[in-house]
């Protein structure tokens, strides 16, 4: 069910934007790249999500050293 949903909210995005992009509502986007952490140091990404019509969140956390290496992700619903 939660790939299903993913799918759909995916697709829906898709389109909302494809409509935008048409529309010239989207002129430049600021793409922000990872940073990595100073030496010896972890970082710590958080994303979350809602879903009004399901009254239920996800969130998400992932665990990089400064190299890049994943060390742990851990996901919530």
């Amino acid at each position: 069910m939660a790939a299903h949903l993913a799918r759909d909210m995916l697709h829906q995005w898709k389109v909302v934007r494809n409509r935008k992009l048409q529309q010239g509502e989207i002129v430049t986007e600021d793409v922000q790249r990872r940073q990595p952490p100073e030496e010896d140091y972890v970082k710590c990404n958080i994303d979350a999500a809602r879903v009004g019509e399901q009254r239920c969140f996800g969130i998400g956390m992932c665990i990089k050293n400064s190299r890049g290496h994943f060390i742990k992700a851990q996901p919530r619903v």
